[in-house]
């Protein structure tokens, strides 16, 4: 199963499409999230989030922010966020 993710900064639309599983910074240690998670609002600290998607994961290096999981949705806020080769 999968889930609906937007990584988003003031400035633009980063990333967004469906994941299988999403692990992000988050305030109190690192949060994974799965399809249909429990409803979260938590604190981003600076790091990595790491995007899994068709089996591979994509890695976003971001700064603090937030992250809401809502459903089968995820909105990443970050004041920035560069995608790591």
């Amino acid at each position: 199963m999968s889930m609906d993710f937007k990584l988003i900064t003031p400035e633009q639309l980063v990333a967004e499409g469906q994941a299988e599983m999403i692990i992000v910074p988050g305030g109190d240690g690192e949060l994974g999230v799965l399809s249909q998670h429990t409803p979260v609002l938590s604190t981003l600290k600076a790091g990595k989030v790491r995007i899994k998607q068709g089996g591979s994961y994509k890695e976003f290096a971001v700064d603090k922010g937030f992250i809401e999981v809502l459903g089968n949705r995820v909105n990443i806020l970050t004041h920035m966020a560069l995608e790591q080769a």
